[in-house]
């Protein structure tokens, strides 16, 4: 998106903010929530490794997330994305996604890398599918 943002080209904009969108969806954990760091391309497994959600990936959703909203592509203004669940109702547009898609991913990122013991300010950057911290076995910080 930005790339297309510097060339001024309206439909490459597009084109990148549904990609981005499409990958948001797909890295989306439905069980406990966050986005996955990965997906193994040949078996369609996600990474699920103990630094399978990663504070950075989130902070990427997040900026996308944002950019959207500062430049909703012109092709995207009033169509809908997909189809509902039940067949007979449509997504929101795109705008209306990022938005709730950026209060969902930054009260998950609040919730789950925010360290409330440490100094304000202090983040995990990674953890399991649970982000369950894994720390330093000198220090017992976790990040």
């Amino acid at each position: 998106m930005l790339e297309a943002e510097r060339r001024r080209d309206e439909g490459l904009y597009a084109r990148a903010a549904r990609l981005f969108q499409r990958h948001v969806d797909c890295a989306w954990d439905p069980v406990f929530g966050g986005v996955f760091r990965g997906l193994r391309g040949r078996s369609h497994e996600y990474m699920l490794d103990g630094d399978c959600k990663v504070k950075w990936a989130h902070d990427e959703v997040c900026v996308g997330c944002c950019m959207i909203l500062a430049h909703v592509p012109v092709a995207c203004l009033s169509e809908t994305i997909g189809s509902g669940t039940d067949g007979d109702t449509a997504d929101p547009p795109m705008a209306t996604w990022a938005l709730e898609t950026l209060r969902r991913v930054y009260a998950y990122v609040d919730a789950n890398f925010r360290l409330i013991a440490q100094p304000p300010g202090s983040w995990k950057v990674g953890g399991d599918r649970l982000v369950k911290p894994d720390p330093d076995p000198d220090t017992g910080i976790s990040g």
